[in-house]
């Protein structure tokens, strides 16, 4: 049987999410020690990210998963896997002049699945339907709702007043968005998932008004590295700090 995959925005603290996240962070935590990861130590990471950054309108959390074409309900192994998560892939808006995280105000731990309403939810996944294996397909720039609005210089009423706005008021420095948490499970490795999974996030990364995309990773992920390098992302200087990081790449969208 051959596997599909659908690809949308879910809630950051969904349990879901969580979980992938979670495994995500025991396998990085396990590479860079060697060892396998304690639990103490999966949770001291987990904690520090905030789920501010991955929810509209700052962020985006993808989740894929998996669907089986042809499955019946004679194979039931086929059947419970079809619409399991497979992969996550979470984009951020960087602050205007810092090149950083915004500040975010809530954990992860903190913000449910409820936190982002069902109804904005259930657009988010309509939007993002068409990113479903086998071809995503790239559309007009989706999530436009979410895109900060233009900062206008003068409201109608004062339309006398407009010569003397001043062009410098407006935010000339592109959006910056930051790609992180880019996994996907062992078992679901090798079949292009990656791949799909980081064009859905530039896609993400556009609709909330970016017009670049960064990532950091380390020297010993070279799976990842190699992914970058293949979809046009090129490296850069560090434009943060952080110990845990060796390679940062950039690239242009749109």
């Amino acid at each position: 049987m051959s596997r599909t995959w659908t690809i949308g925005p879910e809630a950051v603290g969904g349990e879901d999410a969580v979980a992938l996240q979670r495994a995500y962070l025991d396998e990085v935590v396990t590479r860079y020690y060697g060892r396998p990861a304690t639990r103490e130590e999966v949770d001291e990471e987990f904690a520090g990210t905030s789920a501010t950054e991955l929810t509209p309108p700052r962020g985006l959390f993808l989740v894929a998963r998996g669907g089986v074409d042809g499955a019946n309900g004679e194979d039931r192994e086929e059947q419970r896997r079809a619409g399991a998560p497979a992969g996550c892939a979470g984009v951020r808006l960087l602050g205007p002049r810092t090149a950083e995280p915004q500040a975010g105000e809530l954990g992860i731990g903190e913000l449910g699945a409820a936190e982002l309403d069902a109804a904005e939810l259930a657009a988010l996944e309509r939007k993002f339907a068409e990113l479903a294996a086998p071809e995503p397909k790239l559309a007009e720039p989706e999530f436009a709702e979410f895109a900060a609005p233009e900062l206008k210089l003068a409201e109608p009423e004062f339309a006398e007043f407009a010569e003397f706005a001043t062009p410098e008021l407006k935010i000339a420095e592109p959006k910056i968005a930051e790609l992180t948490r880019v996994w996907v499970r062992p078992e679901a490795r090798r079949g292009g998932l990656g791949s799909r999974l980081l064009t859905a996030a530039e896609h993400a990364a556009a609709s909330l008004g970016a017009k670049a995309i960064r990532l950091d990773t380390r020297s010993d992920l070279v799976e990842a590295r190699r992914l970058y390098a293949r979809h046009g992302y090129a490296e850069i200087p560090p434009y943060k700090d952080d110990p845990y990081s060796e390679h940062f790449f950039e690239k242009r969208l749109g």
